[in-house]
């Protein structure tokens, strides 16, 4: 059972909540400087995998790289509109899921094996 006591204290993060729920995984990081980041992934049966880095509420990227780890799609906003961008993104292997690399994908070590496939 997970412990859930900070979303009291900072109601924001139930989005995060919400895709812990939903199989993602994260992996909490720092920054030069001390500031906290969060990243956190989701892998799709192909090895397309879904990212999230929360540097504060407002500083937020989504994105999702191919088996290749080129960058098809990117969102950058507030927590709960990246959230709800991912959330929309079509399963990988749909046809109006997006394909055309925009830029290499960013580095986020993933260790073997992790995270599930929808």
């Amino acid at each position: 059972m997970r412990d859930y006591s900070a979303l009291e204290a900072f109601p924001e993060l139930r989005r995060l909540a919400e895709l812990d729920n939903a199989g993602w995984s994260f992996l909490p990081r720092t920054r030069t400087g001390g500031v906290p980041v969060v990243k956190g992934f989701y892998r799709w049966c192909e090895n397309t995998r879904d990212l999230i880095i929360v540097s504060g509420i407002g500083d937020v990227v989504g994105m999702r790289n191919d088996p290749g780890d080129w960058r098809v799609w990117e969102y950058t906003g507030g927590l709960a509109e990246v959230v709800d961008a991912l959330q929309s993104l079509p399963h990988p292997l749909l046809p109006h899921a997006p394909r055309l690399a925009i830029g290499h994908g960013q580095t986020l070590w993933v260790p073997p094996g992790a995270g599930g496939g929808r």
